[in-house]
């Protein structure tokens, strides 16, 4: 089997989503688990293979299965949510709350949000030792430069004492709305409130946190400083708040108005930073300290450690967490192994990230994430290898004729016979050269290549497109037509935004006037980015829709998986697309009476 690591990932994945609402004893599933396994090492030693796999799917399911139940189960008993449950706290009043702040304030327009870790709440007279975060809102007006009274100067570590009133966070009513409460939960923020004033907050003594995370967090304060310096927030609004969000995952400034347009143009997922944003960096640095040095280990290890500072440097964790453990276990896997096929170490990444925060599961950014990747995988790689990749490997050497004789199929002869046939032609042109013709290959060379480039992405698009349909129409009940086209434009833009605007802020911190020229390209290359998304959005190819049925999405993740197996064995590709485009249109056009 190419891929057995992908189908223990499934297999886990099932025991964690069916075992969530279950009150199973997690002691039993661990026993079952390990006998499975056991059972399987045993089977394996007689080489049934088959045998071996039955029983590995059954043991990495019965794994998911304890593990989500040992995450209920360990749930402390003073945790804020069990004492606000049990009547122990009661919100109907102001409380007074006794904790550390987690990460550092964050600023928006309007407001200053603080994550405070709690350690006592104190309420009718009684102090509670309790665990749990609490999310803590200051609203001070539209401009921070009229708000009523200074903001301290907070940082994360800080202890602090605050009287508040809260509640538990509260879900629209709206069918299908965004789950804000389950949101926060699995963040481990289980109350919300406003802070009326700083008057009503006080800095207490001693410090908690990591210190290595509050030299980190300075440091990403420093850099959102010297952006500002760079691109002005006062005469280049959008594109600052652009550059916030694309490079240091500050996402406080993006207005309805500029958020909107990138939704209805299917690329709101360059805003937020993800996987997209964590390649781009990765294959940067890789190219960039390929140059520095030969070592494939040191290349490597340099690699994962840039990424995983960057993991700390910026917000929204998850998204970012999981996109360095997907890229991270690539490189180790490319090091190890000559060929390496992108849904085993993707599998593994998948595997781990839900070891540690099970949870991340249920979360659409985690289906969004690792869905592209697989998608990547399981179509786009095999499109690429059948289709551009032997005319790429047919460029190499283009001067070698007695190379032609070796390539098959044979019309690979024919298209270098060809491409040299034409340099011959276009040699004339290049009067200013010495050698002519071999310039005249190497140009052409340069532009097949770049055809050959633009085509790959095409497919990558397409595949992750295919998906996304489903997806799109799922978490965010919109269809968008121009999403396809969108992305062909937008994100090569963005591998170029993110590497030259992280470039553009280290250069800062050295020599200010260097940092600024880079960022005036970066600022230019995020016009053109603006400009596009807000052109595609005008066109009107985006409307919203209700959610598909269950049964519509279960049809359409069959047809996924049965076109994956068509692409991978050459067999029925056409008849598992043909029923793949059916479902794309039932989706799109929703031909279902809506539910109340």
């Amino acid at each position: 089997m190419r891929f057995p690591l992908f189908w223990l990932a499934v297999a886990y994945a099932a025991g964690l989503a069916l075992f969530e609402p279950v009150d199973d004893s997690p002691r039993i599933l661990c026993l079952l688990a390990g006998l499975a396994l056991l059972t399987g090492i045993v089977t394996l030693k007689g080489r049934w293979l088959r045998t071996t796999l039955l029983f590995a799917l059954a043991g990495f399911f019965l794994t998911g299965a304890a593990t989500i139940r040992l995450v209920t189960a360990a749930v402390p008993p003073n945790r804020v949510d069990r004492l606000v449950a049990g009547r122990e706290i009661d919100l109907s009043e102001a409380v007074r709350l006794t904790g550390w702040l987690r990460r550092a304030p964050e600023q928006k327009p309007f407001a200053t949000i603080y994550e405070l870790e709690l350690e006592f709440v104190e309420t009718g007279g009684r102090r509670h030792p309790t665990s749990g975060a609490v999310r803590l809102s200051y609203f001070g007006g539209l401009d921070p430069e009229d708000w009523p009274e200074p903001v301290p100067a907070l940082r994360y570590g800080d202890r602090v004492e605050v009287l508040a009133r809260v509640h538990r966070p509260v879900n629209r009513r709206t069918r299908g709305s965004f789950d804000w409460e389950g949101y926060l939960a699995r963040r481990g923020i289980f109350l919300e409130g406003d802070l009326k004033s700083f008057l009503l907050l006080k800095t207490l003594s001693g410090r908690r946190g990591n210190l290595v995370l509050g030299r980190i967090y300075a440091l990403r304060t420093r850099l959102l400083e010297r952006l500002d310096q760079l691109v002005p927030p006062d005469t280049e609004t959008d594109k600052n708040a652009v550059l916030r969000a694309m490079l240091l995952g500050d996402t406080g400034f993006l207005a309805h108005r500029l958020r909107e347009p990138f939704r209805l143009s299917g690329v709101y997922h360059v805003l937020v930073i993800s996987g997209l944003h964590v390649g781009i960096i990765a294959v940067f640095l890789y190219w960039l300290l390929r140059r520095l040095t030969g070592n494939d280990r040191a290349l490597t290890a340099a690699t994962i450690a840039a990424l995983v500072f960057y993991l700390l440097l910026v917000e929204d964790r998850p998204p970012i967490e999981r996109a360095v453990w997907m890229a991270s276990l690539y490189l180790v896997a490319r090091l190890l192994y000559r060929q390496v096929h992108l849904a085993n170490p993707i599998a593994l990444a998948a595997l781990l990230v839900l070891f540690l925060h099970p949870l991340w599961l249920f979360e659409p950014s985690f289906h969004l994430s690792f869905g592209a990747v697989f998608l990547i995988a399981f179509f786009a790689v095999p499109w690429v290898e059948r289709t551009s990749a032997p005319y790429r490997q047919a460029l190499g050497f283009l001067d070698a004729e007695e190379r032609d004789e070796q390539l098959r199929p044979p019309h690979l002869a024919q298209f270098r016979l060809d491409l040299r046939l034409l340099a011959t032609l276009l040699a004339g042109w290049f009067f200013w050269a010495k050698d002519k013709e071999p310039a005249a290959r190497r140009l052409l060379t340069g532009i097949v290549r770049l055809g050959l480039t633009v085509w790959d992405f095409f497919l990558i698009s397409f595949a992750i497109h295919l998906g996304f349909v489903l997806m799109t129409a799922l978490y965010f009940k919109r269809v968008v037509w121009v999403g396809l086209l969108a992305n062909v434009l937008v994100v090569p833009l963005v591998g170029w935004i993110v590497p030259l605007g992280l470039v553009a802020l280290l250069l800062s911190l050295l020599w200010l006037p260097a940092g600024a020229l880079v960022a005036k390209a970066t600022g230019a290359l995020t016009g053109c980015l603006l400009w596009i998304v807000d052109w595609l959005a005008g066109r009107g190819l985006s409307y919203g829709i209700p959610p598909p049925p269950p049964w519509v999405v279960v049809l359409y993740l069959a047809a996924l998986v049965l076109l994956g197996l068509a692409v991978a064995r050459q067999r029925l590709a056409r008849w598992a697309g043909l029923g793949l485009a059916a479902l794309v249109l039932v989706v799109v056009t929703f031909p279902f009476p809506r539910q109340a």
